[in-house]
């Protein structure tokens, strides 16, 4: 399979409704963040589970506003 044909049949399995674990199994991946990498590639908004939108990566904070005593 070609890289483009996967990506193209990654994106449609999600839009259709399929979960990331069926996805994963299906594209060949070893890892289900290959599969988040793919749709974060081609700007698909993520809006299933307990999270939506593109995964952030881990040990990064966001900035604290001073917090006056």
């Amino acid at each position: 399979m070609r890289k483009l044909d996967r990506e193209k049949t990654i994106i449609n399995l999600y839009v259709t409704g399929h979960s990331i674990d069926e996805i994963w199994r299906a594209s060949g991946f070893k890892s289900r963040s290959s599969v988040f990498r793919i749709l974060n590639k081609h700007g698909i908004k993520l809006n299933r589970g307990n999270h939506s939108g593109p995964i952030k990566k881990r040990g990064i904070q966001t900035p604290q506003q001073d917090i006056e005593d």
